[in-house]
């Protein structure tokens, strides 16, 4: 079997869509039934210098690339241009590679005659088109009709994409699978000496504060989470810190706003964007883990936070419900009384013993596991 890989989520700074395209690519180039994989993305093959740790925020000429990008995906007439003129480049680099699957990561689904597969990771653009760009909601959707409708098989990270999907589209049922993501195994259970020289960087202190590891951007309701900290805050004066690690994203002004004023008196510390090997040593040492997010099609930071041993956070909406279940404390996104009073029952709730939820979750989130469902879907 010869596998193209479209590679465009690994030209910007790595997201949870990164990492899914890099462990994909990974594992099918170890994968005993896999001859062979490319990387193609937006009229070009890529080497393997991409899967190197050190782009993991970006080389300078990518981050050049990807800022170029997302000006053009700003404008509904670059987008519009843009849709006319790729897929002649792309079906003409790819017309005599007809014996592979191509398999789109990122829903971006090209022009190719041979077997198509594509991953749609969630349905954000549709559901809650309010939290994106409308040049970035045209094209998406755009590209997700064109996917559902011209892929031989669809892959979702969750059950609850497949079930928006088999909702919003005319599709078959067996046209979909979906494959639970992995966590890296760097994520674990450590010991405050295994994590003191990684917080010792950031001036933290071990089992001393919550942590949220996000994007800064509405969709991940970081207002709310403020909010609630605050509420928490006001009952417990001493209570530990909230550290927020993430790049900034679209329209986040306001939540960049309030971030700096709670800053300012000590109770908030923002890291902005976190090293990716800093990462496993954060979550590790972090007393309890918030990701309140309106809407996720997995929400790969709560199954580190599980898989760190770390008590989590998390909305009882969208897939996190699915795989953290009784592992975490779920909370009403919407409401920042009961995310305010989930941080008081997350501090004091006794779970299982963490180490046992830590093993059992390494298990089930599996990186090779996912690998071997997906080569399963391109030989179907």
């Amino acid at each position: 079997m010869k596998v193209i890989v479209g590679c465009d989520p690994l030209l910007s700074p790595l997201t949870g869509i990164g990492h899914y395209t890099k462990n994909l690519i990974l594992g099918l180039q170890n994968h005993p039934d896999i001859e062979e994989v490319k990387l193609y993305a937006h009229g070009k093959f890529f080497g393997n210098d991409l899967l190197s740790p050190e782009r993991s925020h970006g080389t300078e000429a990518l981050g050049l690339f990807q800022r170029s990008r997302a000006r053009l995906a700003l404008s509904s007439y670059a987008v519009r241009a843009y849709g006319l003129i790729e897929p002649k480049i792309t079906a003409h680099k790819l017309s005599r590679l007809k014996d592979h699957v191509f398999h789109a990561p990122n829903f971006l689904l090209p022009n190719f005659s041979g077997r198509k597969v594509v991953t749609i990771h969630d349905l954000s653009t549709i559901k809650m088109p309010e939290f994106h760009p409308p040049a970035r909601v045209e094209l998406v959707n755009q590209a997700i009709q064109y996917a559902v409708k011209e892929a031989d098989h669809i892959i979702t990270d969750s059950e609850f994409i497949k079930t928006e999907l088999l909702d919003f589209y005319d599709i078959a049922e067996s046209k979909i699978t979906p494959t639970h993501l992995g966590v890296d195994a760097n994520y674990h259970s450590r010991s405050e000496q295994e994590c003191y020289a990684t917080l010792a960087k950031y001036d933290l202190s071990f089992k001393d504060y919550l942590l949220c590891v996000s994007t800064i951007e509405p969709r991940k309701n970081i207002k709310r989470l403020l909010a609630a900290y605050q509420l928490y805050r006001q009952a417990n004066p001493g209570g530990p810190r909230l550290v927020l690690a993430g790049d900034p994203g679209w329209n986040s002004h306001e939540e960049h706003r309030l971030i700096q004023q709670l800053a300012s008196t000590g109770q908030v510390k923002y890291l902005g964007y976190v090293e990716q090997s800093h990462l496993p040593s954060l979550m590790a040492g972090a007393r309890v883990f918030l990701f309140p997010s309106l809407y996720e099609g997995f929400g790969l930071p709560v199954a580190e936070a599980i898989r760190s041993g770390v008590p989590v956070l998390t909305s009882r909406d969208s897939a996190m419900q699915e795989f953290a279940g009784d592992d975490a404390v779920l909370v009403d996104p919407l409401s920042v009384d009961d995310i305010a009073a989930g941080i008081e029952l997350v501090l004091d709730y006794r779970f299982e013993d963490q180490s046992i939820i830590s093993l059992r979750k390494k298990r089930e989130f599996d990186w090779q596991q996912m690998v071997r469902e997906v080569v399963e879907v391109y030989f179907q």
